[in-house]
């Protein structure tokens, strides 16, 4: 849903259209929404039988946007309020608190007037109420532009309640605050004022819910003047009641992109003179800024004509395909130069200042990289994009913060490639995986253009295993190798490297897994991993018989989608197989008296195998799992919940051995 919020007659009537009367004898109503102000029946609340797990619950969520007239002009003065009841010590999470602010430059956010009180019922019937400590606010720097305010709640337990409140000024007319009215846990209600002034305008998108009430009306209060022009603000209010929590957190790209939450982009600047300043219309014309922007457009110009002089001449790219220049010029620049780990899709540094500096920013290595290769002669354009955390664009409306981070498309003899030289382990026309949003934005001056992101090819985890059962030692010697390629390879290379400690440490948390040697077979290099162990597990016997896991515990042992029902996409991220093998040797003097069932499942969706070859000394093991798209649909979640159900009970049951008669 998207709307455009102004000061004027007509939006009101047409915002008006999804006005609901909110009900006298809802929930939210019996409580009080007045901050500090506490009824006692409140600490009465219990857990609902809608969502019994729930940790905590939010009595109300109360913002209100306002612009206040400074010397230069407006700000944007946003005040939030916040009560919330904690049911369990696992709710404590919800007693610490991040208020994140902006800076820019020589401008920034402030956040003013924290309070935070910690109400305890007492025993005599009366409440105690703890006051938060000035001296226990902390600022901490998450980034180039983002900062935030933390603190945790004193003197929380289990049936406290809590509640704060604070001010956010803003110079930022941009950065009009968003509102979520869901959390991940249940909120009993949740409020939203905005109140407009005739300079500028909004639209707001609007994702998922339905409000149970919204008014839009001219304030009564006394009129206002700006620049001789007098106004009265325009209020619109957006409520909702007993909204759910939101719990399935599994396989998906960002929280934020499916939770009930309404987002505001500035459209329009009114002048009190009259003039009119449009923000962004069309993608056209953002395609065009972009292009002619010092800092993006412009920024690949100059690196095209730097390398030309101070690159190209030490490089060697004679009788070589597009493909090999391609390849050598994308890893010249992963191997000469590192990611600041700042995602950008602007560059800060000056051409020579990076080349120089051999460090930089996403933009600043991907845009270099870009004039480079144009340098050589190859088609190579930027392709904005938002990454996974950042939540996914809307193609109705085009405005740029809707992005923020920007990779290269080239075109090649043998095909396009989509890469990002800020990740020097994976091949040259790859993508790393946070990239992987839906679709990308191609900046061409030919035209809009749009680029799938998805990953053109599956990841591999391949397991080969061998065990020696010894009933008499209640032990099974093993041996395991294994091999990862693509974006599982990688996901390897971050976390371990060729670290034989930590790697061990970690697949000895394995219930049963004694590792004694782990070591690397050949040389791990870009995204292909591969290592091998040797060790002992425990032998499971019950009742005098012996149990023994094919595939140890590498396989999932738990279903992830653990809900009925989901209205949202089941998203891998990438595509995978998974491969295992398990030769088992039969101990002298025993019988297999119990195998699995084998399993052959194959259609679009999933490839399930399992298979076993018996003989008289030993068992051959072989099961695959074959998940064939990154992202299902969510028409198409119960068939893979019952696919993953299949998955952990046929790859983790065991075989039985029984000592012959």
């Amino acid at each position: 849903m998207n709307r455009v919020l102004r000061s004027s007659l007509p939006i009101r009537l047409l915002l008006g259209l999804f006005f609901i009367a909110l009900a006298d004898s809802s929930t939210a109503q019996r409580y009080s929404q007045e901050f500090g102000v506490i009824a006692k029946d409140e600490f009465d609340l219990e857990v609902s039988a809608d969502d019994p797990e729930a940790e905590a619950l939010i009595l109300f969520d109360v913002g209100d946007s306002y612009f206040l007239e400074g010397n230069t002009g407006f700000d944007i003065q946003f005040t939030h309020s916040k009560r919330l009841k904690i049911f369990t010590t696992a709710g404590f999470d919800y007693a610490e608190i991040e208020i994140p602010y902006y800076v820019e430059g020589n401008q920034r956010e402030r956040i003013e007037e924290i309070e935070a009180f910690t109400y305890n019922p007492l025993e005599n019937g009366t409440m105690e109420r703890i006051s938060l400590n000035q001296q226990d606010i902390f600022d901490e720097v998450k980034n180039k532009y983002y900062r935030v305010k933390k603190f945790a709640f004193p003197g929380v337990k289990a049936g406290s309640i809590i509640e704060y409140r604070y001010k956010l000024i803003s110079p930022f007319k941009f950065n009009l605050p968003d509102w979520a009215f869901q959390s991940t846990i249940p909120t009993l209600f949740s409020k939203y004022t905005v109140r407009m002034v005739p300079f500028y305008e909004y639209i707001y998108l609007m994702q998922g819910g339905k409000f149970d009430s919204h008014k839009s009306y001219t304030s009564s209060e006394l009129p206002r003047y700006f620049a001789h022009v007098k106004y009265n603000d325009f209020v619109h209010e957006f409520t909702m009641e007993n909204i759910p929590a939101f719990k399935d957190e599994t396989f998906i790209s960002s929280t934020d992109d499916y939770i009930i939450k309404m987002d505001f982009q500035l459209t329009q600047v009114n002048n009190p003179n009259g003039l009119k300043t449009e923000i962004i219309t069309t993608w056209p014309k953002l395609i065009e800024e972009l292009n002619d922007h010092e800092n993006f457009g412009k920024y690949i110009k100059k690196a095209q004509k730097f390398s030309e002089k101070t690159i190209l001449p030490s490089l060697d790219l004679s009788n070589k395909t597009q493909t090999e220049m391609a390849s050598l010029l994308i890893d010249y620049i992963k191997n000469d130069f590192s990611w600041d780990r700042y995602y950008a899709k602007y560059a800060n540094q000056s051409v020579k200042e990076f080349y120089a500096a051999k460090q930089g920013n996403a933009a600043e290595i991907n845009l270099f990289t870009i004039g480079l290769l144009k340098a050589a002669g190859l088609k190579a354009k930027p392709v904005l994009i938002s990454t996974r955390d950042h939540g996914k664009i809307t193609m109705d409306y085009p405005f740029s913060h809707f992005f923020n981070y920007v990779v290269i498309i080239v075109e090649l003899e043998a095909g396009t490639i989509l890469t990002d030289a800020t990740e020097p382990l994976l091949t040259f026309d790859r993508l790393p995986p946070f990239c992987f949003n839906d679709n990308g934005l191609i900046i061409d001056e030919a035209g809009v253009g749009w680029v799938g992101l998805e990953s053109p090819k599956a990841s591999l985890n391949n397991y080969t295993i061998s065990q020696k059962p010894n009933p008499d030692s209640l032990k099974s010697n093993i041996l395991v190798s294994s091999q990862m390629t693509e974006f599982e390879g990688l996901k390897m290379h971050k976390k371990y490297g060729t670290d034989d400690k930590l790697l061990t440490k970690s697949l000895e948390k394995g219930e049963y897994l004694d590792v004694h040697k782990v070591s690397f077979p050949g040389r791990s290099q870009n995204s292909q991993y591969s290592f091998a162990f040797t060790g002992a597990c425990q032998l499971e016997r019950v009742d005098g018989k012996f149990l023994i896991s094919p595939f140890l515990n590498l396989p999932i042992d738990e279903n992830p989608l653990k809900y009925p029902s989901r209205t949202y996409p089941v998203d891998f991220t990438y595509k995978t197989t998974d491969h295992y093998q398990s030769i088992i040797e039969i101990p002298e003097g025993y019988q297999v008296t119990y195998l699995p069932s084998n399993q052959n499942i194959d259609d679009h969706l999933m490839t399930i195998k399992y298979n076993i070859i018996s003989t008289d000394k030993s068992l051959t093991v072989d099961g695959k799992i074959e998940y064939k798209k990154a992202v299902y649909g969510s028409g198409e979640y119960l068939r893979i919940k019952n696919r993953l159900d299949t998955i952990v009970k046929t790859f983790n049951d065991q075989i039985v051995l029984e000592k012959r008669d």
